[in-house]
């Protein structure tokens, strides 16, 4: 088991201290990474961990980390290196554990809190961080890349969304990577769900086609519907709700893993307390930075 070079590393990223210490998990070994300087940004870091996090010698390639510090704040002052030979994160041959491993490893990394303040649970950062972090990703794991992006749409759905109950409720979860949430994928056919007043609740039709990140671990859907009334609304939905069914996973060794199929909704009972948000063109607005800005770097991805 090897590092790289520190004269490399320190001609990277001069401000990180990076030390091996006694190998605590599997053959991947345990690293500490610590920050010296507070001008570094989460991207700084990812980029760090991206490169090294296959190099170290592991049979597997599943060297694991542990970020002392992933709290960093301020503007990038420099774009990351693009030519580094970037390694995946942890492979797996099982779609279902494929995907929860990666759901878990960028959880681990602090990707899913990027450019979310830290009063709601994030790390900070800015949108330039977020894109340049999701296209280093994307470079080297495009399946787990598509997962990212998913898991953090979903998360800045439910920070910008009116239903502060459901939201702060579920985020934490979110951003801990213990619970996946699934999004219709960038080019898919937005169709919204039809919502039939049944007493005091809904009954909710329709299908959707390519939704990503429904892990077998567990997942939340944010979703589109248009009620009776003419509401244009967003729900979320729980995977283990009665009434949705899924289609098969999407063929294709660059699906694997995101758990990426169609689902068709028959009947799913919901209350209207459990509105996300109330007006679906307005929290499109507001999440429209971040879904630029994930979508900027997913377009990198082979």
């Amino acid at each position: 088991m090897r590092l790289r070079p520190q004269a490399e590393l320190d001609a990277l990223v001069a401000s990180i201290d990076c030390r091996k210490t006694q190998s605590l998990i599997g053959s991947g070994g345990v690293f500490t990474v610590s920050v010296a300087r507070h001008d570094l940004t989460p991207a700084h870091l990812i980029w760090f961990l991206l490169t090294n996090s296959a190099s170290c010698g592991a049979e597997d390639g599943a060297a694991q980390w542990q970020p002392c510090s992933t709290r960093v704040h301020t503007a990038m002052h420099g774009l990351m290196p693009r030519s580094a030979a970037l390694h995946a994160p942890p492979h797996h041959p099982h779609p279902n554990v494929q995907g929860d491993l990666w759901l878990g490893w960028i959880a681990a990394q602090g990707l899913t809190g990027l450019a979310l303040p830290v009063s709601a649970g994030g790390v900070g950062g800015t949108l330039a961080d977020l894109t340049q972090a999701m296209a280093a990703l994307a470079r080297c794991a495009p399946g787990a890349a598509r997962v990212l992006w998913a898991q953090r749409l979903c998360i800045e759905q439910l920070h910008q969304a009116s239903n502060r109950a459901v939201a702060e409720h579920l985020l934490p979860d979110l951003i801990a990577g213990h619970r996946a949430g699934a999004c219709l994928l960038p080019d898919a056919q937005r169709i919204p769900l039809a919502g039939r007043r049944r007493d005091r609740a809904w009954r909710l039709y329709g299908s959707l086609g390519s939704v990503t990140n429904l892990q077998w671990a567990g997942h939340v859907l944010v979703a589109p519907v248009h009620f009776e009334d003419d509401q244009r609304t967003v729900v979320l939905l729980s995977g283990d709700q009665d009434g949705i069914r899924r289609g098969p996973d999407h063929d294709g060794a660059h699906w694997h893993g995101t758990r990426t199929a169609r689902l068709d909704v028959e009947g799913v009972f919901f209350r209207d307390d459990e509105i996300l948000d109330s007006e679906a063109d307005a929290l499109d607005a507001r999440v429209l930075a971040v879904r630029q800005a994930l979508c900027a770097g997913l377009d990198t991805a082979p």
